[in-house]
């Protein structure tokens, strides 16, 4: 935010784009050369009325500045609780504050939005303040900035859903009562979508109203999991592919530190999972899954005994499969397909005097879904006329 004007039009578009072309009003306001100057620890009366729109476009949405003679944290308390009582489901009623200096290149001071309670439910709320980039309160206004010294920041206001809002603000000095809090990186699901978000170590204020932070430790995002293999072949014993894990910033988590993982459904035949259990500075859990496919059949040889037919015979392959035999006259593409639950097959009609070309592979069917293995090499036979 390069301007208080920038700082204002993102706020007031914010308001717009609520309200869906509700009228806008602001607090009885002056310019940014007018605006009086508001005093340390003494009440400053703002009296919130409907403003024209010219006066808007104007930049006239001043209440008053402030010039702090030392920098720090600095609180703004309304002694009016925001409660109008003029709410519906389309429109509750909403205050918002600014405070910003005019120069380039200085962020806002401090931004809070503000919503009547009347009428509204947690799932309006929490819409409210995934949308709000500032500070979001119900009922009070209040709220914290860390201000330099010497500049001069403006207070400026806009009111919906109701007419008028009349309250004192009084800045005065904030002294942060600082503890730590952890917020873990994660993973979590939500409408079938996966989320890896980052957390941290932080000093924040226990005043609920300040907005303070102090970055101590950062924990990036999950980025990338990766298993050694996603396929495997049945044995029977079980299957175990390693995890790597990689974050936002190129890092690997740690086993062990980071993340746990362990592994169902990974002998037999189908889909065998890893489940990470991340721990430590991660939470949540996440789940990979690779196949256990049949083996590859070998030992396939053809005869062809009687007219018009042939017979395949394989190896049997472990783990209570079928098998598929897959044939075609030699030198053309198509290939024809039979279904056999023994180690021998014998396909009919076939064109007498031809070469034919055949291979074989076991599958298995799983919980509505095929699992193949490899097909067999090619092999070749003359069928008998």
């Amino acid at each position: 935010m390069k301007k208080t004007r920038v700082v204002l039009c993102l706020f007031l578009a914010f308001v717009l784009c609520f309200t869906m072309g509700t009228t806008i009003v602001s607090a009885e306001s002056f310019s940014m050369e007018n605006a009086p100057v508001i005093t340390l620890g003494e009440p400053f009366a703002i009296d919130v009325k409907k403003t024209t729109e010219s006066q808007t476009e104007a930049d006239e949405v001043y209440v008053g500045k402030f010039i702090p003679e030392e920098t720090g944290s600095y609180k703004l308390t309304f002694d009016t609780v925001f409660d109008p009582g003029q709410t519906s489901e389309e429109q509750p009623a909403m205050v918002a504050f600014v405070l910003a200096t005019g120069e380039e290149d200085d962020e806002s001071g401090g931004i809070t939005m503000c919503f009547s309670s009347k009428g509204m439910s947690d799932e309006d709320r929490e819409m409210m303040e995934d949308l709000f980039f500032g500070y979001i309160s119900f009922d009070d206004p209040t709220f914290t900035a860390e201000l330099d010294k010497g500049k001069i920041y403006y207070l400026a206001a806009a009111l919906q859903g109701t007419e008028s809002y009349t309250t004192n603000v009084t800045i005065s000095t904030h002294t942060h009562d600082l503890h730590k809090v952890k917020e873990r990186a994660g993973y979590e699901t939500e409408d079938g979508f996966d989320y890896f978000y980052s957390g941290g170590l932080y000093y924040t204020c226990k005043d609920k109203q300040c907005a303070y932070y102090e970055e101590l430790e950062y924990y990036p995002a999950v980025d990338t999991i990766k298993l050694s293999s996603n396929k495997f072949v049945y044995t029977g014993t079980a299957k175990k592919p390693t995890v790597t894990i990689k974050n936002i910033e190129g890092g690997k988590l740690k086993k062990g530190t980071d993340y746990t993982v362990s592994y169902s459904n990974n002998t037999k035949i189908g889909k065998g999972k890893a489940i990470i259990t991340f721990k430590g500075n991660y939470e949540g859990k996440y789940t990979k899954t690779f196949k256990i496919n049949p083996a590859k059949v070998t030992g396939l040889t053809l005869k062809s005994t009687k007219t018009k037919q042939l017979k395949a015979t394989y190896k049997k392959v472990i783990g209570g499969v079928k098998y598929q035999i897959a044939y075609r006259v030699k030198g053309t593409s198509t290939w024809k397909k039979a279904t056999a639950t023994g180690t021998s097959k014998t396909i009919k009609s076939l064109k007498a005097g031809k070469t034919y070309q055949v291979k074989v592979r076991a599958f298995k069917k799983v919980n509505g879904k095929t699992y193949y293995g490899k097909y067999s090499k090619i092999v070749t036979v003359k069928v008998k006329k």
